[in-house]
């Protein structure tokens, strides 16, 4: 997100966090209830980045969400 700083886009990847973990729904034909969980790594891009420094950040932040650090969003 091109002009958004870091806790903004902390902020943003919070709220989209929640909204998805609220969100459920149930089988077709069954009672069950279906909760839904998202993970977030942020990167932060650098000024000597190039596109697959700034993937390799995020992609990192976000393996170490799904880790099971306890946060699920990593920046």
């Amino acid at each position: 997100m091109p002009r958004t700083g870091p806790s903004e886009a902390r902020d943003l990847a919070v709220n989209l966090r929640t909204a998805v973990e609220h969100f459920c729904f149930h089988l077709s034909g069954s009672d069950q209830r279906v909760e839904q969980m998202l993970d977030v790594g942020i990167g932060v891009r650098q000024p000597k980045d190039d596109p697959q420094a700034l993937v390799k950040r995020a992609t990192d932040a976000l393996q170490s969400a799904v880790s099971g650090n306890g946060m699920s969003l990593v920046s």
